[in-house]
């Protein structure tokens, strides 16, 4: 009933695949080493959080990013979630999150649902349209990335489907790190679920990221705070803190999305 989870808090080098290929695999090694399930990496784990989709976005069908993991998961029999950039249209490209088994078999891929019009990713990046999800272990999970965080109605579409854990891949800035807490938090309390956001450390683009990878229970409990420095972080979660809180604080079985569908035709 329990997964064992490393929190990759790297620091991406800006734009540079090979040496971000060099990190990974060490950390990779290390998370192996310690029996870890699955290792998560941040959003966009190779390049960082670039504008130039046209440079770097891959074909799906002939990933060298994902052959690069997969034949990581295979050889070092651990999980990775990690983010990627596939090619779309137009010279655009789709944020992808990407989770693979022990084996290097993809188990689910995840197309970002909210570009940061802020930074101007929606015009170098398609939004997604569907949720992504799968099993690990035994547990039920769901991939999510960045700015999706701070979408309520996302997560109450995840919270339908009731996973056992949500993982969240970002890049989120330094300046704005309170609200990455709090969102979290309240995404573990909305979802009654264990919620896993990793988030990098170090500059890029001109950005500031200060990590604060954080594992929330599903009561909003805080399980672990990577803080600021760069490195690999071990939670180990137990399954039965799902289902007794739920059972406890019946939350997700007391929601009325059909009176809220009602709502908003009002």
């Amino acid at each position: 009933m329990v997964l064992k989870i490393a929190l990759a808090q790297m620091d991406i080098a800006w734009e540079d695949k090979e040496k971000n290929k060099r990190r990974c695999e060490a950390y990779v090694r290390r998370a192996s080493a310690q029996g870890a399930d699955v290792i998560v990496f941040p959003e966009m784990t190779l390049t960082g959080f670039t504008m130039r989709a046209s440079k770097f976005g891959e074909a799906e069908a002939a990933s060298e990013t994902m052959a690069y993991f997969s034949s990581l998961a295979r050889t070092h029999r651990v999980g990775i979630v990690f983010g990627v950039i596939f090619s779309a249209e137009n010279g655009r490209g789709k944020n992808m999150a990407v989770a693979l088994d022990r084996r290097g078999n993809m188990l689910s891929h995840y197309q970002k649902i909210h570009p940061f019009s802020f930074s101007g990713e929606d015009k170098a990046y398609e939004s997604g349209d569907e949720l992504g999800f799968f099993q690990l272990k035994d547990w039920q999970c769901a991939l999510t990335i960045c700015y999706d965080l701070r979408f309520a109605g996302l997560f109450e579409k995840i919270a339908e489907r009731k996973p056992d854990v949500v993982f969240i891949i970002a890049n989120w800035a330094e300046k704005r790190i309170e609200h990455w807490e709090t969102l979290l938090r309240a995404r573990a309390l909305d979802t009654q679920a264990f919620v896993v956001g990793v988030n990098r450390v170090g500059k890029g683009g001109g950005i500031t990221y200060n990590g604060h990878s954080l594992v929330y229970a599903p009561d909003g409990t805080r399980v672990l705070d990577a803080k600021s420095k760069e490195g690999m972080h071990i939670a180990t979660i137990d399954r039965r803190a799902v289902t007794n809180w739920r059972k406890k604080f019946p939350s997700l079985r007391d929601k009325k999305p059909e009176v809220y569908e009602r709502l908003q035709r009002v």
